[in-house]
């Protein structure tokens, strides 16, 4: 996982009304808290915090973070956003043990091309789209891919199917279904004509 670096400033008022002025300012309004760390108000920049969210890990990045003059390995556990424009309100840094396993969610990725499913007409669909992994803070991955090339229509995949890299482990019930492969609308339709049609024949 990529490492990156910010720098957070205590914030000592709190409420709305300081935050809005902090947004304004283009900070953003944050806490930073883990075992053994006292709990604090603090700001970062939102220019910063954008940059490590646009990275591949986004908001499963590992982050150097300096504040009143110390270094703590950090993951965001909270990101609030306002839902409307979509600026982010609130951010909260957990300090963390690089060798201390922790729990996190990554998406999941589809990958491979299901071609028994594509001939039969059918579709992918999608249940299930962050999987909660346990790991070392340094081997969360960005993200979790299922191959779906063997997919077939009626077909499903579940978490088990899932390959996790070395030392993380998955904490879904491995029965979850994460994609099944469903009949188009199109393969339908022509599945109860041609059911209508066979009981007009037998009708006659």
């Amino acid at each position: 996982m990529q490492e990156l670096s910010v720098e957070l400033q205590p914030r000592k008022e709190l409420g709305s009304r300081p935050a809005k002025r902090l947004r304004n300012r283009g900070l953003v309004p944050a806490v930073i808290y883990g075992k053994g760390f006292n709990t604090a108000a603090v700001t970062v920049q939102g220019k910063a915090l954008r940059e490590i969210l646009s990275t591949e890990s986004g908001v499963n990045s590992l982050i150097n973070v300096k504040v009143n003059g110390n270094k703590h390995l950090c993951l965001i556990r909270g990101l609030q956003k306002d839902p409307i424009k979509r600026i982010i309100n609130h951010v909260d840094f957990l300090v963390v043990d690089p060798e201390k396993p922790v729990s996190f969610e990554v998406p999941l990725v589809l990958t491979g091309e299901p071609t028994e499913l594509n001939k039969m007409g059918g579709r992918v669909e999608q249940l299930l789209f962050k999987l909660t992994i346990k790991a070392a803070p340094s081997n969360i991955p960005a993200s979790l891919e299922l191959d779906i090339s063997q997919l077939t229509l009626g077909g499903s995949l579940k978490a088990s199917d899932v390959k996790l890299p070395v030392g993380v482990t998955c904490e879904v019930d491995p029965d979850v279904i994460v994609v099944v492969g469903q009949a188009s609308r199109l393969s339908r339709l022509r599945t109860s004509q041609d059911q209508q049609e066979s009981e007009n024949q037998q009708e006659q």
